[in-house]
Parts: structure tokens; C-alpha cells; sequence
């Protein structure tokens, strides 16, 4: 399985990689849209990608969605995107190499609100020498993360949890095998790349 793009999170300007959901969103585009997402790539099987904000008074929403839709096809002839329904007045863009994700229907602005009570954990500086061809990437891959705690939508913490990180990757069996892994450890970052 080819490695999974993660969904983002827009946090003091920036966009980082949720790494971790220690809760239930409460929302999935089949449940809540009934949609059917189809996979954009082998990078993105599920079909969909969500990116997460806050607002002013600090309460958690999909902020933008982008989703792969297709009909259902009884033949060759009939397979094909279609345009997805308006979803809090929201048409999609349709345009499939914007921000070179793929996604068929971009939804912009839907402010869906979330309810959920628990925590997510952000992260950015992907360390490229920890990259595992498979799945998500884990927290501890990264080099800057920070956990966030919500109750019933509302962010009511937020913690660097960074040095916490890099005990744990340092603990790793293959951190020896990873160029740089110990300066990491210990909080030289010389060897960081951005996330692509």
C-alpha cells in the first residue's frame, strides 16, 4: 500500500498534517452527504481529503473538502466524474490539478461544524529519512507536533508535545539506521525537510 495523504489542518496560518484523531469526527462524506468517494490514487484510497480549522471562538470545522466523485458505471461508456451537491450553499470547483491533490469536487469554505470531544494531534517538518511506504505516517515522524484538545467542538488546549516526539523516535529500532535520527533526538534538526 502506497503511503496515504494525510488531511490538514489550517493552524496560525499553516497548514500541518493531522497525524492522529484520538476521537470520532462525528462526520464522513458517505454518512452525513451520501456520497460515494472513489480513490483519487493509490495515495488516497479512502477518496476524500478534509482540512480542518478553528474560528474565532476557537470552535473545530471542515473548512474545505476535496472529494473524487464518479458514476456508477454499468459499462465503460458510462464511467465518469460527476458534480457533486451543493453542501452549506456551496457548489464544488471542479478542477483536478488544483493544488495538485486530484480531487474531482473541491468544496471551499463549507464550514461543516464539529462536535467532537477529545484530541487531535497536528504535525509539520516531516523527517523524510523516517518515510515508511505504507499507510500514515506516525506523529513521531515529525518533527514539530502539537496536540489539541476539544470539548464538544471547542479547542480548550493545545500542547507542543515536539520533545515527546523525539524521545520516541529516538527509542525506535531503526532510528540508528536513520542519518541524523540521534541529532533529531536531541534537538538539532538539521536533516528536516517541510512536507511535501
Amino acid at each position: 500500500m502506497t503511503a496515504q495523504m494525510h488531511d490538514k489542518f489550517l493552524y496560525e496560518g499553516e497548514e500541518l498534517s493531522i497525524t492522529k484523531i484520538g476521537c470520532d469526527l462525528g462526520w464522513s462524506p458517505q454518512r452525513d452527504l451520501r456520497l460515494r468517494p472513489e480513490a483519487v490514487s493509490s495515495g488516497c484510497w479512502r477518496g476524500y481529503k478534509i482540512f480542518l480549522a478553528i474560528d474565532e471562538e476557537k470552535q473545530l470545522f471542515i473548512s474545505r473538502l476535496g472529494i473524487n466523485l464518479y458514476k456508477v458505471a454499468e459499462s465503460r461508456h458510462e464511467y465518469g466524474h460527476i458534480i457533486g451537491p451543493k453542501i452549506n450553499g456551496i457548489m464544488p470547483e471542479i478542477d483536478r490539478d488544483r493544488d495538485g491533490l486530484g480531487f474531482n469536487n473541491i468544496y471551499e469554505g463549507v464550514n461543516i461544524p464539529l462536535g467532537v470531544t477529545g484530541e487531535i494531534v497536528i504535525s509539520k517538518n516531516f523527517i523524510q529519512e523516517m518515510y515508511v511506504h505504507m499507510g500514515y505516517q506516525d506523529s513521531n515522524r515529525f518533527a514539530t507536533v502539537f496536540e489539541l484538545n476539544f470539548q464538544d467542538g471547542k479547542l480548550v488546549g493545545e500542547e507542543d508535545i515536539s520533545s515527546e516526539m523525539a524521545r520516541e523516535r529516538s527509542k525506535l529500532p531503526e532510528a540508528d539506521g536513520f542519518e541524523g535520527m540521534r541529532e533529531i533526538a536531541n534537538g538539532r534538526t538539521t536533516h528536516l525537510r517541510p512536507e511535501e
